[in-house]
């Protein structure tokens, strides 16, 4: 009787390893929420600190947050990315506002991203990626992150 239920509990512990895959954190150290600095105009070389703003990038799985928490009227938008831990880029695949449940399946415009750095879907450059630092940059705009 003794030996069943030890073996039983063995079995029970080796099932819950193996079936729980972890899938958090996926993305490595890019996986938080990240506060936005700074944001450089390619074009221009004109940087604008946007710290005060109090815009935010949320990486967690596949999903991509950007949200202004400064009240400036910005909004909220969820999109879709792909990206292999270690690699030097990641592609964005779709931006949408956000609603009261979530994604609206209503896509942002390039006006409605541009206050957070972004244009909408594309690739977007990793050029540092520390523990509480993060560059980016995508074809008009090199962004500067803290870690939050």
């Amino acid at each position: 009787m003794e030996k069943i239920r030890y073996w039983g509990i063995l079995l029970l512990l080796m099932i819950m390893v193996c079936g729980c895959e972890s899938k958090w954190p996926q993305n490595g150290k890019m996986d938080g929420q990240w506060q936005l600095m700074s944001i450089t105009d390619m074009n221009t070389q004109e940087k604008e600190d946007v710290k005060e703003k109090k815009l935010f990038y949320r990486f967690q799985l596949e999903l991509l947050m950007v949200t202004d928490l400064g009240g400036s009227g910005y909004g909220t938008y969820i999109g879709r990315f792909y990206y292999e831990k270690g690699d030097s880029e990641f592609t964005i695949k779709e931006m949408n506002m956000r609603n009261n449940n979530g994604d609206s399946g209503i896509a942002a415009t390039e006006e409605q991203l541009k206050p957070f750095g972004l244009q909408g879907p594309g690739r977007v450059e990793i050029v540092t990626l520390k523990r509480k630092e993060m560059v980016l940059r995508t074809e008009k705009t090199v962004m500067e992150f803290r870690k939050f």
